[in-house]
């Protein structure tokens, strides 16, 4: 699953992000140049809003290459990792991994088990961005280590906060989607209503007509015509007499039309269950994206009040700096007047 978006942030010459999944966890991946000598890469797990940074100066990144035996430029290395985080080309990738990941890495290549080490809290929280290049007849790994982010920055949670709208507005605009196919069989439904209706009238003015006939044949005086009850079932068969050409006819007329009644019948009932079936489809679809839109805003309300937090935060600190600094300007001028009056 991928998503990628191009933006100038406020200091970086050029920032690409791109939605990926590790070990079947999604993360939000963002990777900024600064002056062509800086690299910074940020790395957000979606769910959890856990993040994680590096920045790296040239020299570091051309140290890196070095120790690899595969030496790569500044330029030619941060090409090459933003065509791995957009996935631009199949001779590089990247894969996201913990301490102990790396180090099992490490004791596969070195051929055997190395005795267990004891991790700190903060080695268990790194976290190592490996930029793998796959030339034609070797494989190279650039790791490149990412520290936690205990306190983000106010600009990391805004950018979280702008994410998280994105996400809303676009689940917001597919909520709708899928009921087209609901609408359609609905129409359907109703038509075949409609026309089950027209044949029990037809059926209905049948049964008239043969009651009709019945008293003609019997009121003519044409010997003793035995009828079967036919008043409750649409099956009914009525016994011939002389005069029973015309209730011969209207019997097959009859028949006729059970028969294609419980043909309409059985379309209706096979498009109820696939309309009943739509709409339970349709309901958890709806009840599905509902709850993601609900778990989205508690993100979303939880990153803009952490943000406004940071910035109170933030405003404290600037007001006892500038307190500080009063202070230094005080001392300094007293220290000044005591020098001189020495």
């Amino acid at each position: 699953h991928q998503s990628r978006t191009m933006a100038q942030a406020s200091n970086a010459d050029e920032t690409e992000t791109a939605e990926l999944a590790f070990h079947g966890v999604e993360y939000v991946v963002s990777v900024s140049s600064f002056n062509g000598d800086m690299l910074s890469i940020e790395v957000e797990q979606k769910q959890e809003g856990l993040r994680w940074r590096g920045d790296f100066t040239s020299r570091y990144i051309e140290d890196i290459t070095t120790k690899t035996g595969n030496f790569k430029k500044f330029g030619v290395f941060h090409k090459m990792l933003v065509a791995a985080v957009v996935e631009e080309s199949e001779s590089v990738f990247i894969d996201l991994l913990t301490y102990a990941d790396l180090e099992a890495l490490k004791n596969k290549r070195q051929g055997g088990a190395a005795p267990a080490r004891t991790t700190s809290a903060k080695q268990n929280n790194k976290r190592y961005l490996i930029l793998t290049y796959a030339a034609e007849y070797d494989r190279v790994h650039y790791p490149l280590p990412l520290l936690f982010e205990d306190q983000p920055s106010v600009e990391s949670l805004n950018a979280t906060v702008a994410r998280l709208k994105r996400e809303n507005a676009r689940l917001a605009a597919t909520a709708g989607v899928g009921k087209g196919d609901s609408s359609e069989i609905g129409a359907e439904n109703a038509r075949l209503r409609d026309e089950n209706e027209q044949l029990r009238q037809k059926v209905r003015q049948l049964r008239r007509d043969l009651s009709k006939a019945e008293k003609s044949a019997t009121a003519g005086g044409v010997g003793a015509v035995e009828l079967s009850a036919v008043r409750g079932s649409t099956d009914g068969a009525f016994a011939s007499s002389a005069s029973g050409e015309q209730v011969d006819h209207l019997q097959a007329e009859l028949k006729a039309v059970n028969k294609e009644l419980r043909v309409v019948r059985r379309e209706r009932d096979d498009l109820s269950r696939q309309l009943q079936q739509k709409e339970t489809e349709l309901a958890n679809v709806e009840a599905s994206k509902k709850r993601m839109l609900r778990s989205k805003q508690r993100e979303l309300d939880q990153a803009v009040e952490e943000a406004g937090r940071r910035r109170e935060t933030e405003r404290e600190l600037r007001i006892k700096v500038k307190d500080l600094t009063t202070q230094c300007d005080g001392l300094e001028r007293r220290l000044r007047s005591g020098g001189g009056w020495g």
